[in-house]
């Protein structure tokens, strides 16, 4: 699964829109089709492949050793090409060029030869192929470039994250949910290169440069530790976009150029640098409530950027606990704060995306009072009402065919000279435009419609990421042996899961309780029946309550999560690993037996041995069965 995903990374380091079984694909834009836009995703790649690399690292940890100097992977043809940032600032809603004569070329390219003509080719014309740390350093250029101290990742690629219902976001808006989980991938990647008995790694000439570029950059702020300025913020920013302009501009040209290298130290120093900055934006944006940002709004000035808060939503939550950033009081402290904010649904004992409200009515909205018009009196009078006009009873309306801003700037530009306004009344005329629309904190439908992922809604796939995010920290805990903690976590997993629906009756969940669903509305029953990643969330989870892990490169039963109570008449419970069947049995003693195909083995342990895993995971069928005898004397619950 890391080589697919990995495979179909595109060289400036982002991933496609899809990839099946034919290969990879991509949007394609329509005029004739609202809904064709093309763009990338940035959370979803992190955190994906991130949990990907962790897995891999316990089951086989060689392997990522080796292909870290091993050139394995290929790369995405993905006919789009991001703009240059002198573009990116002026618009970044628009920041990618579709090319669709190379489109069409790769299409028909692969009707004729297969998937493979859709990746990357080197100038001899076969496949180009680049080292795991080629890669892994791709993604970190790609996010670091536009990472915004203290604000989040800079959406600029034209798609928002997870929620899609924060599609406005995309263009102004800043991810701290992305910075979230680039620290965890950070410091996966420390451990990772800092292990390695290799002292150098391969890489292309483009990413090399523009690595050490972003090093030195970043090395510039590494003793500053206070908020940057609005104008320290912009050139910050700027240098960045600079960086990665460049690195885009040879590959876009020239494909992958010669290899270089980077040393071990080298990489070290660039992680560590980018991984100071990015903690320093997640602890920033700690709010006073004890909750956390999810996203912020880039606010643009006169060579200054600002930042701009939103309101609270569950999956800065989520992300922040799955950072690998907070200790476990910090967790438990941050999870009583959501129990106890607006976003805790009561009736459904669950959490919503953000907090429900009540949306203005329609004769409440477009309502400027007269005092704020005051400096504007002679170009009301000029333009005779018809950019902002009053109404019988005094109070000011802007025209209603204004859909926003820019809408209305064009206006502006084409009304008569004599109507026009001057530079300074039509920088009043935007920011009493911004003052009473709010439209830089407009997110998309989450704050404007009521139920699928908008207004009051319980999306169920995000309370089940935040299930695996305390299990994740209950693990942690206990690892640490700070078992006070990690029984307060665990105690809190269990309330969080209680409000999942398969612990309600139908009348409350307002559906079979065992069947998946997207969303909640707000006092409502579970709407849009279908296999939603809740599901893959709880899977995991589940295996984690049974305690099913992997150590060294070994299966382990350690049920640190798992009640008595889900013992069958208070001795027996059965499930599968891999097709294996797996019996844990009440007992005085922990301990393990392993039915193979030629007799079985007993251990005082409760692991397998690295080749008895092997067989079970390759279900290769000599692992006829295990049972596990537990005392369960670790369980927190």
């Amino acid at each position: 699964m890391i080589c697919a995903f990995l495979n179909n990374m595109t060289f400036d380091g982002f991933n496609p829109y899809r990839i099946f079984r034919g290969g990879l694909d991509w949007e394609v834009p329509d005029p004739n089709n609202p809904w064709a836009f093309i763009g990338y995703w940035g959370d979803h790649q992190v955190i994906y492949l991130q949990k990907l690399l962790e897995r891999q690292n316990e089951l086989d940890k060689d392997f990522l050793n080796k292909a870290l100097a091993t050139k394995l992977f290929s790369s995405a043809a993905v006919p789009y090409r991001i703009k240059d940032f002198a573009s990116i600032l002026k618009n970044p809603r628009d920041t990618i060029a579709f090319d669709r004569e190379a489109s069409n070329a790769l299409i028909k390219a692969a009707k004729e030869r297969g998937g493979d003509a859709k990746l990357v080719a080197s100038k001899d014309g076969s496949i180009a192929l680049v080292t795991l740390t080629q890669k892994l350093l791709q993604i970190v250029i790609s996010k670091a470039a536009n990472l915004v101290p203290g604000g989040g990742i800079w959406l600029n690629t034209q798609r928002p994250e997870w929620n899609d219902a924060n599609n406005a976001l995309a263009g102004w808006g800043l991810s701290v949910v992305t910075s979230c989980y680039l620290n965890r991938y950070l410091t996966f990647l420390q451990t990772l290169f800092a292990q390695s008995q290799d002292k150098s790694f391969t890489v292309t000439e483009e990413t090399a440069l523009a690595f050490k570029a972003l090093t030195e950059h970043f090395a510039e702020y590494e003793n500053y530790t206070g908020s940057l300025s609005a104008g320290q913020l912009y050139d910050f920013v700027c240098k960045s976009g600079l960086i990665f302009e460049k690195e885009r501009n040879s590959l876009y040209n020239n494909g992958f150029g010669k290899d270089a290298s980077l040393t071990k130290d080298e990489i070290l120093r660039g992680i560590t640098l980018i991984k100071a900055a990015v903690v320093y934006t997640v602890r920033l944006n700690k709010r006073s409530d004890g909750l956390y940002h999810s996203y912020n709004v880039l606010v643009p000035g006169e060579n200054s950027f600002g930042i701009k808060y939103l309101q609270e939503m569950l999956e800065g939550q989520v992300a922040v606990l799955s950072s690998h950033l907070l200790g476990g009081k910090e967790c438990v402290d941050l999870l009583k704060a959501l129990r106890s904010s607006r976003i805790y649904e009561q009736r459904q004992n669950s959490y919503m995306l953000y907090p429900n409200k009540e949306l203005p009515k329609f004769e409440e909205k477009n309502n400027v009072p007269a005092s704020d018009v005051q400096n504007l009196k002679e170009f009301l009078d000029r333009s005779k009402g018809i950019v902002i006009g009053s109404d019988q009873n005094g109070c000011f309306h802007f025209n209603s065919s204004f859909l926003n801003a820019r809408v209305m700037q064009e206006f502006i530009q084409n009304l008569p000279d004599g109507m026009k306004p001057s530079a300074e009344e039509e920088k009043e005329l935007l920011s009493l435009y911004e003052k009473t629309f709010n439209h830089s904190s407009f997110t998309g439908r989450s704050g404007t419609f009521y139920a699928y992922e908008g207004l009051g809604s319980i999306y169920w796939h995000m309370v089940s990421k935040l299930l695996l995010a305390v299990q994740e920290n209950v693990d942690a805990a206990f690892a640490s042996a700070d078992s006070q903690m990690a029984k307060e976590l665990a105690s809190i997993y269990y309330d969080v899961r209680s409000g999942l629906g398969f612990n309600k009756t139908p009348q409350l969940y307002g559906a079979f309780p065992q069947d998946p669903y997207s969303h909640t509305p707000s006092m409502q029953g579970a709407k849009q029946p279908g296999m939603t990643g809740q599901v893959k969330e709880e899977v995991i989870t589940r295996s984690g309550e049974l305690g099913v892990r992997v150590e060294h490169s070994c299966l382990a039963f350690k049920p640190i999560l798992l009640r008595k109570s889900e013992f069958k008449e208070g001795l027996s419970l059965e499930f599968t690993v891999c097709g294996t069947m797996v019996k844990y049995i009440l007992s005085g003693q922990d301990k393990i037996e392993v039915e193979t195909d030629v007799g079985k083995v007993e251990r005082t342990s409760t692991s397998l041995t690295p080749q008895e895993s092997q067989s079970v995971f390759a279900r290769d069928g000599r692992i006829k069965g295990i049972k596990v005898f537990t005392t369960l004397k670790e369980s927190l619950v």
